[in-house]
């Protein structure tokens, strides 16, 4: 079975003081159709500077404001999770 490959990154650790990284957070959700809940789709939603937990506090709102923009989805699970600036799902 053939698998998909990606370039490595070389992992390189660049020290700065805390206040200059920027921290991005991931809205991760799974949406699913209503009339047919077998089919889903990951999404997501990225927010700058803010900690894993503010994005878990306030994750409700963004979501059920994200389902009534997109009536026919529902939302059946989602995380919040830290990923460098700069990098887009």
């Amino acid at each position: 079975m053939a698998g998909i490959h990606r370039n490595a990154e070389p992992c390189v650790l660049h020290l700065r003081p805390h206040w200059e990284l920027r921290i991005m957070i991931e809205l991760a959700f799974l949406a699913c159709l209503s009339a047919e809940p077998e089919i889903c789709e990951d999404k997501a939603m990225q927010f700058a500077d803010l900690s894993v937990m503010t994005c878990m506090m306030g994750a409700q709102p963004q979501l059920a404001q994200w389902q009534s923009e997109h009536p026919g989805w529902v939302v059946q699970r989602w995380s919040c999770r830290s990923m460098p600036a700069g990098r887009s799902t």
